[in-house]
C-alpha cells in the first residue's frame, strides 16, 4: 500500500510486469502525467486506486485493464475526454468512482456524454459521476443496473427529462441528480422503487408534483429547492392545484392529437365536396347549349323553320289526299288522319267537314 503519501513520478511509469498483483493502493500522492494501457501487465488485478493525484490526459478507450477488476477509483484528477465505452466490459465491476474530474463527453456524441454501455456492468452496486462536466440526458439502458445502490450525478450539465426507465433501479437506496438541467416532470417510476431512502434533486429545472413515495415525503426542502416550479403539500414548496399540470398533461396531449387529426380529415371532405359541386356545374353548363341546340333543330314546329305550305304538301302526298286508309277516326265537325312525314316525324290531321269548313269562312268574314 502506498496512500497517503508524497510520491512523485509519471503514473505510466508505474507499472511493470505484475502477473500476480491484486490490489494496488495510489491514492493520495502527487503522481502526473497520463494513463496508460500498461495495466494490462496485471491480468489478476482486482481493486485500483489512483484518486487525488495530478494525472492529466484522458482515459484510454483500451485502458488494458483486467475484467477481473472489482474496484477503480480515479477520483480527483484533471482527467478529460470521454468515459470508454469499453468500460461496460468489466462485469465484474462493484464500485466506479470518476468524480471529480473535467470529464466531458464528445460534443458530437448526440446519444451522451455517459456511455449506455456502462448498463452492461451488471453487477455494480456503487457509482459516482459527479463533479464533471458531462451533458446530454441520462441513458435508458443505466436502468439495467439492477443492483445499484448509489448513484451520484451531481454537479454536471446533465439535462432532458429523467427516464422513466429509472425504475429498474430497484436496488437504489441514495441518488443524488442536484445541480443539473433536468426538466419536465418527475416520473411516478420513483413510486415503485421502494428501496429509495434518500433523494437530491435541487438545482433543476423539473415542475409538477413530487412523486408520492417515501424518498420524497421525508425529503427536505434543501433537497428540492431551487427547480422551476416543484409544488406539492410539502414544508417549502406551494401546493399543487386541484388538477395540476402533471394530470392535465395526458389531456392536453389527446386533444393535440385529435386535432391534428380531424381538422386535416375535415378540409379534405369540404374541399372534395366543393370540387364534385364546381364539377357538375360546369358539366351541366357544357350540356344545356347542346340540348337546346338540338331542340331547336329537331322541333319541327319551330318558328324560324317551319312552312305551312310545305308542310301541307307532304300530308297530301302522305295521306294519299286523305284517303279513307289512313282514317284513324270521325268526329262531329271532320275526321283524323295519321300522317308519317319524310322527316320521320308522325303527326295528326284533322280534316273539318265542308259544311264546317263554310261556316267557318262565313264567320270570319
Amino acid at each position: 500500500m502506498f496512500q497517503i503519501n508524497q510520491l512523485t513520478g509519471n503514473i505510466s511509469e508505474v507499472v511493470g510486469d505484475c502477473p500476480n498483483l491484486k490490489y494496488i493502493y495510489l491514492s493520495y500522492n502527487m503522481f502526473h502525467g497520463e494513463l496508460s494501457d500498461n495495466w494490462r501487465r496485471c491480468p489478476q488485478l482486482q481493486w485500483l486506486e489512483i484518486a487525488r493525484n495530478n494525472i492529466t490526459g484522458s482515459i484510454p478507450e483500451d485502458f488494458g485493464i483486467s475484467t477481473n477488476l472489482t474496484f477503480l477509483d480515479l477520483s480527483s484528477n484533471h482527467l478529460v475526454g470521454e468515459i470508454p465505452k469499453k468500460m461496460g466490459s468489466l462485469t465484474s465491476l462493484l464500485q466506479l468512482k470518476l468524480n471529480d474530474n473535467q470529464l466531458s463527453g464528445d460534443c458530437s456524441n448526440l446519444n451522451g456524454s455517459i456511455p449506455e454501455h456502462l448498463g452492461d456492468c451488471s453487477n455494480l452496486n456503487y457509482l459516482n459521476l459527479s463533479n464533471n462536466k458531462l451533458s446530454h440526458g441520462i441513458p435508458a439502458q443505466m436502468g439495467k443496473l439492477s443492483l445499484l445502490s448509489q448513484l451520484d450525478l451531481s454537479h454536471n450539465s446533465l439535462s432532458g427529462k429523467i427516464p422513466p426507465q429509472i425504475q429498474g433501479l430497484q436496488s437504489l437506496e441514495n441518488l443524488n441528480l442536484s445541480h443539473n438541467l433536468f426538466s419536465d416532470f418527475i416520473p411516478k417510476a420513483f413510486e415503485d422503487m421502494h428501496g429509495l431512502w434518500v433523494v437530491d434533486i435541487s438545482y433543476n429545472q423539473l415542475q409538477g408534483p413530487i412523486p408520492n413515495s417515501k424518498a420524497f415525503r421525508d425529503a427536505t426542502i434543501e433537497m428540492l429547492k431551487g427547480n422551476k416550479g416543484l409544488c406539492d403539500n410539502v414544508k417549502g414548496l406551494q401546493p399543487c392545484k386541484t388538477h395540476s399540470i402533471h394530470d392535465e398533461q395526458p389531456a392536453k396531449k389527446g386533444h393535440k392529437i385529435l386535432f391534428i387529426i380531424i381538422f386535416p380529415l375535415l378540409g379534405a371532405l369540404l374541399l372534395l365536396f366543393a370540387f364534385l359541386v364546381i364539377f357538375f356545374i360546369v358539366e351541366r353548363r357544357k350540356r344545356t347549349p347542346e340540348i337546346e341546340e338540338g331542340d331547336v333543330k329537331n322541333d319541327l314546329f319551330s318558328i324560324s323553320t317551319f312552312d305551312g305550305r310545305t308542310m301541307y304538301e307532304e300530308i297530301i302526298k302522305t295521306t294519299k289526299d286523305f284517303d279513307p286508309m289512313y282514317c284513324i277516326g270521325k268526329g262531329g265537325h271532320g275526321s283524323v288522319y295519321k300522317a308519317e312525314l319524310p322527316s320521320s316525324n308522325i303527326v295528326d290531321v284533322k280534316k273539318l267537314h265542308q259544311s264546317d269548313i263554310a261556316m267557318e269562312n262565313q264567320n270570319d268574314f
